[in-house]
Order: C-alpha cells, then sequence, then structure tokens
C-alpha cells in the first residue's frame, strides 16, 4: 500500500491512489510504451501513459493551480520517465537521479522522441539548484529507498527549491504493505530488501508518522 501526499507551500493534504478513467490502452510492441487510444474528429489518436497513474492526478493539480511551469522529478531516471508527461503539457522539466545507467535512459528516451527533459546525475539531498526554482517539485517511488533520517533530509532540500505558493508531491509506504518486515532489518520499519537482485532500502510509515515533515 502506498501513500500519497501534497504539500502547497505551507499547507498539505493527501489523497488515496486512484484509478483513471482512459480509454482503451495499447502496448506497442516496436516501441515500448503504452498509449491510450481514443477518437477525435473521426481519426484514431494516441496518447502515451508513463505508467505512474497517480502523477496525472498531480499534474492536475499542478494545472489548476497558478503555479510557475516548471517542474523538477527527484528520482527522474528510467527507460519512461515520466517528466516527458509534464513537458508534454508546456512544463520546462527538469530532474535527477543518482544512478547515472537510469539517467542515460531517461535522456535516450528524450532523445528519441525530441524532448527537452534536463535530466543529470545528482542526490535529492543535495539539490544542485537555487532557492526557489521551481513551480512544482515531485518523487514517486523513489524518496523511500532510504533511511529515514535522509528522507528528511530530501523533503527540506525540495521545499527549499519550490517556488512560493508551489506544489510538492511524494509517496510513502505504508506499515500496512505486505512487505513490510521482510529483509534485513535496520530498525523503525527500515529494511534492506532486494530489487532486481539488489539490495535496496525500503522505508515504511506509520499513517502520520511522516505528517510532522508537511507542517508549518
Amino acid at each position: 500500500m502506498i501513500s500519497l501526499s501534497f504539500f502547497i507551500s505551507n499547507i498539505s493534504f493527501s489523497i488515496t491512489p486512484f484509478a483513471a478513467k482512459r480509454k482503451r490502452t495499447l502496448f506497442d510492441e516496436g516501441n515500448p510504451e503504452y498509449y491510450t487510444v481514443f477518437i477525435q474528429k473521426g481519426k484514431i489518436k494516441r496518447q502515451r501513459i508513463y505508467y505512474q497513474i497517480p502523477l496525472y492526478r498531480f499534474l492536475q493539480y499542478c494545472s489548476e493551480y497558478d503555479i510557475s511551469r516548471s517542474v523538477l522529478d527527484c528520482g527522474a531516471g528510467g527507460e519512461l520517465p515520466p517528466l516527458a508527461l509534464f513537458y508534454e503539457n508546456g512544463y520546462a522539466a527538469s530532474g535527477i537521479d543518482i544512478d547515472e545507467a537510469q539517467v542515460q535512459k531517461a535522456l535516450c528516451f528524450a532523445h528519441r522522441h525530441q524532448m527537452q527533459l534536463h535530466i543529470q546525475t545528482g542526490d535529492m539531498k543535495r539539490l544542485p539548484y537555487e532557492k526557489d526554482c521551481f513551480g512544482a517539485v515531485y518523487s514517486y517511488n523513489s524518496i523511500f529507498h532510504m533511511t529515514k533520517k535522509d528522507i528528511a533530509v530530501a523533503l527540506k532540500e525540495m521545499k527549499r527549491v519550490l517556488k512560493p505558493q508551489g506544489l510538492m508531491f511524494v509517496n510513502f509506504l505504508t506499515t500496512d504493505d505486505f512487505r513490510c518486515g521482510g529483509g534485513d532489518t535496520l530498525g523503525n520499519h527500515q529494511y534492506y530488501q532486494y530489487d532486481d537482485d539488489m539490495p535496496v532500502i525500503h522505508s515504511y510509515f506509520e499513517e502520520t508518522e511522516a505528517d510532522i515533515w508537511f507542517q508549518t
């Protein structure tokens, strides 16, 4: 189970995961991406889906609020960088990822689709940006791969680079998740668990445990 949290300047709130209402979805065998298929003016159209459905809700919130159209993804690497979703909706898209190999995969995607995704190798605990840089900042399925002590540092950094009245989104693993308790414990619901045969930190949270980081 994953909990989702938003932070608007000094105001925070949470939502539960949702199922997006979409038309038929295809998988393009020649180009490993998912598409939504729909009809527009009598012609078949298709739109990319970047897997991370909750980011569509975050994009919706960003569009509803009067914020700068600049976004930072903390954990932006991979073959299907979700920053592309924001770029396609008119955002100046920047991102960092600690894994150089994942950064290169994202940049290859951007080059292949002629997108200006400014993704670089970096650590979300030490963001290489000035204060008040971005209208929106998010970390999806990334921040809980650190200890809780490091998560607190990373959130402080994310808030530092967020513009006044900006919007921030992060998600956490809850202690209700069936994986909680597995692996080598680091204490306080923190564990080394294996992803793709590699030990990776997974930090799990009680229902209101992370609220302190989003208080004024």
